[in-house]
């Protein structure tokens, strides 16, 4: 027996014959019709699920008369429970922008100022880079007009640039006494000139006329005569000089001559440079415009002021409430008629009455808190001046946004 056959022998499953196996796809394509059957059921799901979100998008927000029957009803609020609705109708505005449709007073936001509007201290022009060096008050101290309420670090160079000033201008001063001094030594000594060679001119015309008549008699010879006519002659030149140089200042005042207009105009400028010397040591005293209350500190010793200025002051005697009124109701207003401010702040609604209507229509600066509050309204200001009693209650509330009552029917 052959080796294969041996083989053959030992493994039996080797001489079995191969089967062929047959799939069958009959289950796998069920299965996918099945999920394509199941894809065609709900290929609408989604489209209605965008449907019914757009529809209570746009429902939330123009609020159909039956939704907010269902928001009344079970007490709902939209806006997550902010208390505002999602979206204000055209035709109904909030109570907000509705301020001015009441019929006997018209309504207005404004903020609670001293009389005189607030003022910020700042740098003077030109000291741009100084820094503070000390702070002389504080906040609520009383101001007086011109008090000094700090000081800049280049009052020191300024003090010394004062003294140089001084120093010349004095010493040009001398100057000028001294020359105005020599010109009137002068004066005296040309006077004195002139009376000296008008003597000698008469001795020099006597001595030549007595020569000329001992020529005559021929006692002297010709050239002692011709030597008195020399004489003479030089003696008269000497008094035309001398009238000459004294003329030159006597036909001007002291203060007129040349030398001493040169030197007053040398004082002129010195006493200039003084001047300007003691307004730049003023501007390094910085002081208050009015009498006033510091109501801010905007900068410390050592530091340079920004935008803000060194403090902010305002006359708090009085106070004010500076209002805006729209356009389309100021013209109902009259300077006098009376007003009531109410603020959460205050206990009790502030009193006053219409002192100043503005004459400018401006854009709206102050808006409430609500969404929908229009803040590009046309507004002109009204200020309000509070009597005593309120004005004493409001000094602390520099600045508070206010809500103003004007009535409009009556007078105080």
């Amino acid at each position: 027996m052959s080796p294969q056959n041996n083989n053959e022998e030992q493994d039996p499953a080797l001489n079995l014959p191969l089967q062929s196996v047959t799939r069958d796809t009959t289950e796998t394509k069920s299965a996918f019709s099945k999920v394509v059957a199941f894809a065609r059921r709900i290929r609408f799901v989604p489209v209605v699920m965008i449907i019914f979100a757009m529809g209570g998008i746009v429902g939330l927000y123009f609020q159909p008369p039956g939704l907010r029957f269902i928001f009344a009803t079970f007490g709902l609020e939209p806006g997550a429970g902010s208390g505002h609705p999602i979206a204000v109708p055209p035709t109904k505005p909030t109570n907000e922008n509705r301020l001015v449709t009441e019929t006997n007073r018209v309504v207005g936001l404004g903020t609670v100022l001293p009389i005189g509007d607030i003022i910020v201290i700042n740098l003077p022009h030109g000291e741009g880079d100084a820094r503070i060096a000390s702070i002389n008050v504080k906040e609520g101290d009383k101001l007086k007009a011109g008090q000094v309420v700090a000081t800049l670090d280049s009052a020191t160079q300024q003090s010394a640039n004062l003294e140089l000033a001084k120093a010349t201008y004095e010493a040009r001063l001398a100057t000028l006494q001294q020359i105005r001094a020599s010109v009137q030594a002068s004066i005296r000594e040309t006077s004195a000139a002139l009376k000296s060679a008008q003597a000698k001119a008469e001795n020099a015309v006597r001595a030549f006329n007595r020569t000329q008549k001992l020529v005559e008699q021929k006692v002297v010879s010709q050239s002692v005569l011709d030597e008195r006519r020399a004489a003479r002659d030089d003696a008269l030149a000497a008094v035309s000089e001398a009238r000459a140089s004294l003329s030159r200042y006597e036909m001007t005042n002291i203060d007129e001559q040349p030398d001493v207009q040169v030197a007053a105009r040398n004082v002129d400028v010195a006493r200039a440079e003084v001047r300007r010397a003691s307004l730049d040591l003023e501007m390094t005293q910085i002081t208050s415009p009015v009498a006033a209350t510091v109501l801010d500190i905007k900068a410390s010793p050592g530091e340079r002021p920004g935008s803000e200025g060194i403090m902010v002051v305002g006359n708090l005697d009085q106070m004010i409430v500076e209002a805006e009124i729209y356009e389309t109701e100021v013209g109902r207003l009259t300077v006098g008629n009376p007003a009531q401010i109410i603020s959460p702040a205050f206990k009790e609604p502030l009193t006053g009455s219409v002192s100043s209507i503005g004459l400018q229509v401006g854009r709206q600066q102050r808006t409430g808190d609500e969404p929908a509050a229009n803040t590009d309204a046309r507004v002109v200001k009204v200020k309000i001046a509070l009597d005593d009693k309120s004005s004493e209650r409001a000094r602390k509330y520099t600045g508070l946004q206010v809500t103003a009552f004007i009535n409009v029917e009556k007078k105080p």
